[in-house]
């Protein structure tokens, strides 16, 4: 949760790399969230990566939906 408002506030960040956390879907659920509701989708965050943490094809669901913002 607390990188979710880390992303939502986010101007500066444009890689965050997140590989090998064990984030599982409700992880990604908290980081898509912030994603969602970042203040300028023109500035922040531009790569993500998230290999090897246990996410499904449901914890996918949230990334796409996060990414129709952009």
């Amino acid at each position: 949760a607390a990188i979710a408002n880390i992303i939502k506030e986010n101007k500066c960040l444009e890689l965050l790399d997140l590989r090998n956390n064990n984030l599982q879907d409700a992880g990604l659920a908290h980081i898509c969230s912030g994603l969602s509701e970042q203040i300028s989708p023109s500035v922040g965050l531009r790569n993500l990566c998230l290999s090897n943490n246990y996410i499904t094809s449901h914890g996918i669901s949230y990334l796409s939906k996060a990414l129709v913002c952009f």
